[in-house]
Order: C-alpha cells, then structure tokens, then sequence
C-alpha cells in the first residue's frame, strides 16, 4: 500500500487551515455518513458534525497515542467521509501527520483557500 495506508473504509480529507475556518469549511459541507477526526481543543467547533477527538494539540504525544484506535473506531459502515484535522511542525508532530496523510491518501483541502 504505497499512498494509502493505515486508513479507515471511508475516505478521508485533511482539513488544513485555522480551527475556525477548518469548521466553516466542514459546516458547509457536511451531511448523513460524515464524521469529524479532530484535536480534542477544537471538539465545541464541530458540535453536531459527529466529531471524535483522538488527542490534544497542545500535547502531540496523545496524537501519536489516540490515531490509530480513532481510525479505527471512525472504521463504520455509515461513515462515508471523514475530515480530518492534521498537525503540522516536526518530531513526533511530522509522524501523526505522515500517518494520517497516509490514511487519507495524501487528499488535503485548505479551508483558507476555499470559498
């Protein structure tokens, strides 16, 4: 599995941008069979877009920690879709987010660039 790896049934789409317009960009979007990977800090933006945290950014060891079983628990027949929010910066940062491109198979939307 060269470009997709580690990767739940639905599709997933990184989420890059601000908290705030990672939200307003899924908000537009969303609908029955979607489903929300995001930082625990960020879990009251995605209220009603069934959001499931798998750890905090501020503590990007509880990211590395909380993927895979996230991933795993999003791995629903009624989930069609997933945005996923990815962090950015080196160390053990650079490898959650390696893992979760992996999984969404390199599919990234910036919600700054979109209308």
């Amino acid at each position: 599995m060269k470009y997709k790896h580690y990767a739940p049934n639905a599709e997933v789409y990184i989420v890059t941008g601000s908290s705030e317009a990672a939200a307003a960009y899924v908000r537009k979007r969303f609908s029955d069979g979607d489903a929300v990977l995001c930082f625990e800090e960020e879990l009251p933006l995605f209220d009603g877009c069934n959001p499931t945290a798998y750890g905090r950014i501020a503590d990007v060891k509880t990211l590395s920690a909380g993927l895979f079983a996230a991933l795993r628990d999003l791995d629903r027949p009624e989930i069609k879709t997933i945005y996923a929010r990815c962090p950015e910066g080196g160390g053990v940062a650079y490898a959650v987010g390696n893992r979760l491109k992996k999984a969404a198979a390199f599919r990234c939307v910036d919600a700054e660039a979109e209308p």
